[in-house]
C-alpha cells in the first residue's frame, strides 16, 4: 500500500508541513461528519494517525490500516491503540460508517488495486477516495481520475457530485453506494459539467 502521502496521517514533527497536515486532516473529519454522520470509520494508509485521531476527536470510532509497520509504530501513543499494520488488498473483517482511501491504491499493482477497491466497496456505501493523476506505480492499472470513478461504478459505487472536497486534493471525491439509473446519473454529471462550462 502506498501510504507516504503527508497528508494521509503523518506525525507531529514528521515535515515542516506537519501543522498544515493537521489542520488539513480535522477540517476533512468536520466534512465527512457533516455529510454522512458515521458511527464508526476506516482510514485506509493511515500513516501515523493524524485523520484517524481527529475522526475519533469528534466522536466517531475510527481506526486505521498502513502497511508500513513504522509510520504504525511511530504514531503518537494516544492514537496508536487505533492502528493496526494491514493491507487494504484483504477483507477488511467489519463494516464502517466510511472509509477513506487517500492516493493509497494508485502504487498498487493492477490485480491488487481492484482487490483493493473491491475489500473497500464490501465494508461501507460511502468512501472518500483520491488518486491524483500521474502518481503512483507504473505497473498500476488504473491512474487517471476517471478510470477510478468507473471501476468503483462497477460495484454500485457512484460520485456525489453535490459534495465538494478539493480543499484535499483536486481529485478528492466522495463515492456511494447507490441504485441510481442512468437517467439520473447522466443528470447529474450533465448537471456538473454545465456547471463548470458557465
Amino acid at each position: 500500500m502506498a501510504s507516504g502521502s503527508a497528508r494521509s496521517g503523518a506525525g507531529p514533527g514528521a515535515h515542516p508541513d506537519a501543522d498544515r497536515d493537521r489542520h488539513l486532516s480535522r477540517m476533512l473529519a468536520d466534512r465527512v461528519i457533516a455529510i454522512a454522520n458515521p458511527e464508526t470509520a476506516l482510514v485506509v494508509g493511515c500513516g501515523r494517525g493524524l485523520l484517524v485521531q481527529a475522526l475519533a476527536d469528534k466522536g466517531v470510532d475510527a481506526h486505521g490500516i498502513d502497511e508500513s509497520d513504522d509510520k504504525v509504530s511511530g504514531a503518537p501513543v494516544e492514537v496508536r491503540p487505533r492502528l493496526e499494520v494491514a493491507s487494504v488488498t484483504k477483507p477488511l473483517g467489519a463494516r464502517y460508517g466510511v472509509i477513506t482511501c487517500l492516493d493509497v491504491l494508485p502504487g498498487l499493482d493492477p490485480a491488487d488495486a481492484q482487490a483493493g477497491i473491491e475489500a473497500v466497496c464490501a465494508a461501507t456505501d460511502r468512501v472518500v477516495f483520491a488518486s491524483a493523476p500521474g502518481t503512483g506505480s507504473a505497473r498500476a492499472s488504473l491512474s487517471a481520475p476517471s478510470d477510478w470513478v468507473a471501476s468503483f461504478a462497477e460495484r454500485g459505487f457512484f460520485r456525489r457530485t453535490d459534495v465538494a472536497l478539493d480543499f484535499w486534493s483536486p481529485w478528492t471525491v466522495l463515492f456511494e453506494r447507490s441504485d441510481i439509473q442512468p437517467r439520473d446519473i447522466v443528470h447529474r454529471y450533465e448537471t456538473t459539467l454545465s456547471s463548470l462550462e458557465s
